[in-house]
């Protein structure tokens, strides 16, 4: 693993931990996070996490959890035209 990924993978991390943290602060967007947004997260890192070893499951893993997050958002947003 070269410098350049470690460097990659430390930011990814101290992103991650910045996010959680303001969701953590935030009563408003803690309440707004449910199963659906939570499984497309953890695709998310799981995928970070497996990209190493095997390319083919770690993009899977993550587009998987993209297309949970968008499906997410746009249920978020219908139900909040028909309030």
């Amino acid at each position: 693993m070269g410098t350049a990924q470690l460097f990659f993978i430390i930011l990814s991390i101290l992103v991650l931990i910045i996010i959680a943290w303001v969701f953590i602060r935030n009563p408003t967007i803690r309440k707004e996070i449910d199963s659906i947004t939570g499984l497309g997260f953890g695709l998310i890192l799981i995928g970070m996490f497996f990209n190493g070893d095997d390319r083919f499951i770690g993009y899977g893993l993550m587009t998987a959890g993209v297309i949970f997050l968008i499906v997410d958002a746009v249920l978020k947003f219908r139900r909040a035209g028909q309030s």
